[in-house]
C-alpha cells in the first residue's frame, strides 16, 4: 500500500555529485537537456499534475515530499506558491529533501512545512565538497544549523550524508556538531551509495558497511525503519539507510514535473516505465 506522494523536480543541477541517482537515469538526463524549462513553469501548467493530485486524494494519501533526482526543489521559481497551494489550500502535509543551498531565500515556506524536512550535507570542507560535487558552490551548513536551531523544536527534521571515501570524517563531525549545538534533529541519516547494477568491491559501499559494523559493536540499537538500523550515538540517533526501496512495504506515488508518473519506488526503473506510458500509452 502507498504511504506518500513524491513530487520530483526536473532541471539542471549546480552540482555533479558522482554518486547521484541521476547518473543512472540516462533518459531523465536527456529529457532535461532537450525538454522545456520546467523549473520556471507554473505548477498549474505541469502536465497531468491535477490528475496526480486527485489520485493522491482518492487514495487517502496525506503526505507529499518535494524532492528530485537531478536538481533541487528550492530552485523552483514558484516554490513558495507551491507549498502554500499544496499545504494551505489542499490540506496536504508537505516535506522536502534539499541540499539547503538556497535555504536563505526560502526560510519562510520551508519553516511552515508540516512534514519531514531533510537536509543533505556532503562535507564541511570546501575541498572535499568540490571532490564530491564537482562544484565551488559550497553549502553554508551554518545556515542550515541556524535554521534547525530556530525552527527545530517539535519538528520532524533529519540531516543526511551519503557516505563516500572522501567524507568519513565529516560523518563523525556531523554527529558532533548536532550534539554540541543541541539541535532538535530527529535523526542523522548515513546513506549508502546506491547502485542499480551492483559493483563488486565498490569502495564507497564497503566503507559504509565498515562504519555500520563499527557502530553496531559500539552503540545501542534503538530501532529501525524496515532494514534501516538506528543507533543511539551518545544522545544522537543515527540511521544507516541502505536500499530499502527494494522492500515491498515502502511505497510512493511519484510524479516528475515533466508529466512522468510511476508507482514504482525504484525510481531509476520507474521513470523509464512512466515515461513510456506517458508518450506511448498503455
Amino acid at each position: 500500500m502507498e504511504t506518500y506522494g513524491e513530487i520530483n523536480f526536473v532541471g539542471k543541477c549546480r552540482y555533479n555529485c558522482f554518486y547521484c541517482l541521476s547518473n543512472q537515469m540516462d533518459q531523465l538526463r536527456k529529457d532535461t537537456v532537450s525538454g522545456p524549462d520546467h523549473m520556471s513553469t507554473h505548477f498549474s501548467e505541469w502536465k497531468g499534475f491535477g490528475e496526480y493530485i486527485n489520485k493522491l486524494k482518492e487514495r487517502g494519501l496525506k503526505k507529499i515530499f518535494l524532492s528530485s533526482t537531478n536538481t533541487d526543489p528550492l530552485d523552483y521559481k514558484y516554490f513558495g506558491d507551491l507549498v502554500s497551494y499544496l499545504q494551505d489550500d489542499l490540506g496536504f502535509s508537505i516535506g522536502i529533501r534539499t541540499s539547503g543551498y538556497l535555504l536563505g531565500n526560502n526560510v519562510e515556506p520551508v519553516s511552515r512545512m508540516r512534514d519531514e524536512i531533510s537536509f543533505s550535507i556532503n562535507s564541511f570542507d570546501r575541498n572535499t565538497f568540490k571532490k564530491i560535487t564537482g562544484s565551488d558552490q559550497f553549502v553554508d551548513t551554518d545556515a542550515i544549523f541556524n535554521f534547525i536551531e530556530k525552527y527545530g523544536e517539535g519538528r520532524n527534521i533529519r540531516v543526511s550524508i551519503v557516505i563516500t571515501k572522501y567524507n568519513v570524517e565529516d560523518a563523525n563531525k556531523l554527529i558532533d556538531k548536532i550534539r554540541d549545538r543541541k539541535l532538535k534533529v530527529r535523526y542523522v541519516q548515513f546513506r549508502k551509495v546506491y547502485r542499480r547494477v551492483p559493483i563488486d568491491g565498490d569502495e564507497n559501499q564497503m566503507i559504509f558497511d565498515r562504519i555500520k559494523k563499527d557502530f553496531s559493536s559500539k552503540y545501542h540499537k534503538v530501532g529501525g525503519y524496515f532494514e534501516s538500523d538506528m543507533f543511539d550515538v551518545n544522545g544522537v540517533t543515527v540511521s544507516f539507510w541502505e536500499d530499502v526501496f527494494c522492500i515491498n512495504n515502502v511505497k510512493s506515488v511519484n510524479y516528475w514535473i515533466n508529466g512522468v508518473e510511476t508507482e514504482n519506488s525504484l525510481l531509476v526503473d520507474g521513470y523509464v516505465e512512466g515515461r513510456k506510458i506517458l508518450y506511448e500509452g498503455n
